[in-house]
């Protein structure tokens, strides 16, 4: 008879227990689809600025290569010569940050990780 009650009380908890428990997940649920929508619209708007940002570092660079041209001529190099001298320095910059990627790559992909697996891997064999 005791044990009989016992399911009987354990039935009515979990019959009251579970319309909480579909609230509980309805509203987790719904938190997390109002989140997303903030993050998609946080991720629209750094899209936006990193878009501007490139853009008023490319003006920027842009001027910068522009007074050297004319600090260049102004020193009677022909236009030519100013050109193929701010080319130059373009490119040496270039060479020098894909220096660096590289470097930085080679640290990317857990080197002393792969070692290690390799020295096991070895070992086994």
């Amino acid at each position: 008879m005791k044990k009989k009650r016992n399911k009987m009380l354990s039935i009515i908890e979990a019959i009251i227990v579970m319309p909480a428990l579909f609230r509980f997940s309805n509203y987790l649920i719904s938190l997390i689809i109002t989140e997303a929508q903030i993050t998609k619209r946080n991720l629209v708007l750094m899209i936006i600025l990193f878009f501007t940002a490139f853009i008023f570092v490319f003006s920027a660079w842009a001027v910068l290569l522009s007074i050297i041209f004319l600090y260049f001529v102004s020193l009677n190099f022909s236009y030519f010569s100013s050109l193929i001298i701010i080319l130059i320095f373009n490119l040496l910059l270039c060479m020098i940050v894909m220096l660096v990627i590289n470097t930085l790559k080679k640290t990317l992909f857990f080197p002393e990780t792969k070692k290690i697996l390799h020295n096991i891997f070895k070992n086994d064999c």
